[in-house]
């Protein structure tokens, strides 16, 4: 993953989404925004986790396609 200056980052980089929606007047406006509708109130804020998936999962696919 590259750096980048902080001029260069827009929306849809990881940090600068992840900031905006930490800011929940900011979150209500752009999920309004987006979903076009009215947004009531936000509550049980979860911020991001990362999730490990083992590569050892197989999933076993029988049949004719």
């Amino acid at each position: 993953m590259k750096n980048k200056a902080f001029e260069e980052l827009t929306i849809v980089d990881d940090y600068l989404f992840y900031k905006v929606l930490q800011d929940l007047t900011i979150c209500k406006r752009l999920l309004g925004h987006v979903l076009k509708e009215q947004i009531g109130e936000i509550a049980d804020v979860e911020y991001q986790k990362t999730i490990h998936v083992e590569r050892s999962d197989t999933i076993l696919v029988s049949g004719r396609f």
